[in-house]
């Protein structure tokens, strides 16, 4: 008799439970969301690419991220999850905010160069984050957890700030709102977020602090935090 062993196992739990989160909660439950109430946004090309830049790096970050065996998930984590469920109507809302207030009111914002600038966030983001995560390794996992062997990872984008994968995350955030030519969600998104992350950012800290003492301490001193040469 072949005995499988326990590694293998709990991988192949994790790649169904990756997959199931990405088809269940992204490609359906997203797109089902934005049929019924707004199928507009599948005919509307720069949307509809915004959409699908928005999908296909969600799913690779899913991915392509590590879990740990056993998740310990945080306030601030639960918050951003709700957030996560609400992203389609908050992109219904900055569809209908384009509508009614920005295309009658502040035409100069309906601009297609706004909704390429969109695009580009997307795209520099998703690719900041995607890389920010592969650099990271097994250590890049979606919830702050260190383990016995963890290492301190300072090269390649986290040799120029902290938190890449935050900064990346960022542009990725704002694409869609701004893609969909949105002016008061967007700032709105802004508010919302800014207080998750830096309260996300001073819980690894501290939980690396913990880990690594000064080693982690001097890494601060030569680093910014977030956004490279400013903070």
């Amino acid at each position: 008799m072949i005995k499988i062993s326990e590694p293998k196992r709990i991988s192949t739990t994790i790649l169904i439970r990756k997959i199931v989160a990405v088809v269940l909660i992204m490609w359906v439950y997203y797109n089902l969301m934005f049929w019924f109430i707004l199928p507009e946004v599948f005919t509307n090309p720069i949307t509809l690419t915004a959409l699908f830049i928005y999908y296909i790096v969600g799913t690779i970050d899913v991915m392509i991220r590590p879990l740990p065996d056993k998740i310990k998930i945080t306030n601030v984590e639960k918050v951003i999850s709700i957030m996560g469920l609400l992203t389609p109507f908050l992109l219904i809302l900055a569809y209908i905010e384009n509508k009614f207030v920005i295309t009658p009111f502040i035409s100069f914002w309906n601009s297609p160069i706004v909704a390429y600038i969109g695009i580009a966030f997307l795209i520099i983001g998703g690719i900041i984050m995607v890389t920010s995560r592969i650099q990271l390794g097994k250590y890049g996992t979606p919830v702050v957890h260190t383990g016995e062997k963890h290492k301190l990872v300072t090269k390649g984008l986290y040799k120029i700030v902290r938190h890449p994968m935050y900064f990346g995350a960022t542009f990725m955030m704002l694409g869609p709102y701004i893609a969909f030519k949105s002016m008061f969600v967007s700032i709105a998104i802004v508010f919302l977020y800014i207080p998750l992350m830096k309260a996300r950012i001073s819980i690894e800290e501290e939980t690396l602090i913990g880990t690594f003492g000064d080693d982690y301490r001097n890494y601060m001193k030569r680093t910014k935090k977030l956004i490279p040469l400013i903070y």
